[in-house]
């Protein structure tokens, strides 16, 4: 995300408790001591028992009792050990599309997610969204920028590895709404015209 380790280690004791979440929870002192600890093998918590501990390293640091961020960084710890993967349903999509040649835009798209998500470190495009967050105005500005940035980066990686042409404003708002991309099947218009037995089971089965 470009936060530098040096930056995180030049915090002065006032600035831990303006950070966000999201910075506590990945790059304040209680995970590197985490990740050092020689009987963890550099793995996240795995055990209910571990995940306590980490909770417990990461709320150590708080410095007075109204250091929110610190309560929502606990709240939010599971993010630290939940594996970052594409959603199953997308899984479910990716699956399908090999199966076929693209024909649609969607499809291209689709195929374009699929490879965008083969490369390292295999996850979806970003998100410029940042989410609501105990922080100073800064220092959510600074996070905001970082976030917008890498969101660009990934457009530009996602549109150079379209092989046809799509319109741009079509492709921006794929890739932004890329975490929530589903695939509503349905039959072609005028085919239950033709079978109207179709319907009537499908009524009855709704019923």
């Amino acid at each position: 995300m470009g936060i530098s380790l040096t930056y995180i280690f030049s915090f002065e004791p006032s600035m831990i408790g303006k950070q966000q979440y999201v910075i506590l929870i990945r790059l304040v002192p209680a995970p590197f001591k985490w990740y050092a600890f020689a009987q963890h093998n550099g793995l996240p918590p795995q055990t209910y028992a571990e995940k306590q501990e980490f909770k417990s390293m990461l709320n150590a640091q708080k410095r007075t009792p109204d250091e929110e961020n610190f309560d929502e960084a606990v709240a939010q710890a599971y993010r630290a050990w939940t594996p970052t993967v594409a959603p199953p349903h997308l899984v479910e999509l990716f699956a399908d599309a090999d199966t076929t040649t693209p024909s649609t835009p969607f499809g291209h798209l689709l195929a374009v997610l699929h490879s965008f998500t083969k490369r390292p470190p295999h996850v979806l495009p970003l998100s410029a969204t940042l989410p609501d967050m105990k922080s100073d105005t800064e220092s959510y500005v600074r996070l905001q920028n970082l976030y917008r940035t890498q969101a660009a980066e990934d457009r530009e990686i996602f549109r150079s590895l379209l092989r046809v042409p799509i319109e741009t404003e079509l492709v921006d708002l794929f890739v932004k709404n890329a975490h929530g991309v589903q695939l509503l099947k349905g039959a072609r218009y005028g085919a239950l015209d033709a079978a109207p037995e179709k319907l009537s089971g499908s009524n009855a089965h709704h019923s």
